[in-house]
């Protein structure tokens, strides 16, 4: 799988590529089944897959004290992506740059002039561009005119609940080990989740261990008053002696 950091980085492919948008935080069968959708695309017009990516995420970016946690770091998740068989990714850097494209600029910088698109998915409710003026209605537009296909991304339910990022983080908080291996099949994600666990209880035994430092230097404290109590005691029974 190809790495392409920029749009600056990108040369564009003369055959084109199909393309996909998003976080694709943790890769959970939601994301499983776009990208399977986008290797059929790949494959009847015979051009490679491309999914795009933005770091910092866009919540991560605006909302940054609140944004939620991330299930993958973005190494483990190239390392999924690629699992899924993707044939290249972009990874857009989300800045004030970024954020300040017109629709029409993200299309023609992005999809047309970067990467020759010839098929996209996305999920009906995707917005890009400045003031999120972007929708999948525009998009379908941009197709008709710029020559690309825009097709509704597939959306994966469990129990009458679309799988989710939201969803599995909710499962992990809640710790409901059934929903979470629900929310995904292949084991390169399972053992994706099993170091997203790691680094829970890595954290909690680290607070642990803050905790029990500090309890160890009260105690040695409380047993260091307790000797220079009994010296200061020592010390004066010393002297009455002395003065008697």
């Amino acid at each position: 799988m190809q790495l392409v950091r920029g749009l600056h980085n990108l040369l564009p492919l003369t055959q084109g590529c199909v393309a996909t948008i998003g976080n694709f935080d943790g890769v959970h069968r939601g994301h499983q089944a776009i990208l399977a959708r986008l290797r059929e695309r790949s494959i009847e017009l015979g051009v490679p897959s491309c999914v795009v990516i933005f770091e910092p995420q866009p919540r991560e970016f605006f909302a940054p004290d609140t944004a939620p946690a991330r299930l993958t770091r973005l190494r483990e998740k190239l390392e999924l992506l690629a699992a899924q068989g993707v044939d290249r990714v972009l990874c857009l850097a989300f800045n004030r740059r970024l954020r300040e494209l017109s629709a029409d600029e993200f299309v023609r910088q992005v999809l047309v002039e970067g990467l020759r698109i010839k098929h996209l998915e996305v999920g009906d409710d995707f917005r890009f561009g400045a003031g999120r003026s972007g929708d999948f209605d525009f998009l379908v537009q941009a197709g008709v005119q710029q020559g690309f296909s825009v097709e509704a991304a597939l959306t994966v339910e469990l129990d009458g609940e679309r799988i989710s990022s939201t969803r599995v983080r909710q499962a992990l908080q809640a710790g409901r080990s059934s929903d979470e291996a629900a929310c995904y099949q292949q084991f390169a994600v399972h053992d994706c989740l099993n170091q997203v666990r790691a680094r829970v209880r890595e954290a909690e035994n680290r607070l642990r261990r803050q905790e029990l430092q500090i309890n160890d230097e009260e105690r040695r404290e409380k047993a260091a008053e307790r000797r220079r109590s009994i010296e200061e005691r020592q010390q004066e029974q010393r002297q009455n002696l002395q003065s008697g």
